[in-house]
């Protein structure tokens, strides 16, 4: 396994968390490709950067309930790996409604 350069993971969090809270904001719905970013991260080995995808997936919901709602569900329901990271995304829209 490749050693990320020191402070790389922290970068990578800050950005994944800047990310949920512009999506909280404003429809990113535009931008497939950040979706799968996000969900891509989900299965780092780092818990701190699969709770900034976990906690950015839900704020960027928020943006478009339409466009992403449906997929976190999805994904709840097909994903056995990683169940407490989707559903903790999955309550920041709920929460937000």
């Amino acid at each position: 396994m490749q050693q990320s350069p020191p402070g790389a993971e922290g970068v990578r969090r800050l950005a994944l968390l800047s990310l949920g809270e512009i999506g909280r904001r404003a429809d990113l719905s535009a931008f497939p490709q950040l979706q799968q970013s996000i969900t891509g991260a989900l299965g780092n080995p780092s818990e701190e950067i699969k709770a900034a995808a976990s906690l950015a997936l839900g704020a960027v919901s928020i943006g478009n309930l339409n466009a992403y709602l449906p997929f976190i569900i999805l994904q709840i329901k097909q994903q056995v790996s990683q169940p407490d990271s989707l559903f903790l995304s999955f309550s920041k829209p709920v929460g937000a409604t």
